[in-house]
């Protein structure tokens, strides 16, 4: 999996390509939050519109949002969190990966079905 970080006026966008792999979330999420333009509570939108989530599993999902909560203090991570996700395994998997994610963050999280959702959603 590949991802491209970029910093929006009130936003970070994230893009990923290629095949989604559990492991690779960790260092997509660490490369955010280390980053030096990040500023905590910044919503963050992940746009998977190109990414292959066949592989996935269940346990794949869930180990990335225990990892998220061990790896990274509640104050670095964003206070809203939308996935973009047009495909129906791609949508299924991530609304798994938010309802894991509600036990380990306060953050508000979100799946849309294209990125201009996700933006309204973390821009209001």
């Amino acid at each position: 999996m590949k991802f491209m970080i970029e910093f929006i006026e009130n936003y970070c966008l994230v893009t990923t390509t290629g095949i989604a792999k559990a492991e690779t979330f960790n260092e997509l999420l660490d490369a955010v939050l280390l980053h030096e333009r990040w500023l905590p509570g910044k919503p963050l939108i992940t746009d998977n519109s190109d990414l292959i989530t066949d592989a996935l599993t269940n346990d794949d999902i869930r180990q990335m949002a225990v990892s998220t909560g061990k790896k990274h203090s509640l104050t670095t991570l964003p206070m809203r969190f939308a996935i973009v996700a047009p495909q129906d395994l791609q949508y299924g998997l991530s609304r798994m990966l938010t309802t894991y994610l509600a036990d380990k963050s306060k953050a508000a999280t979100n799946v849309f079905r294209t990125r201009e959702e996700a933006i309204y959603w973390v821009s209001s």
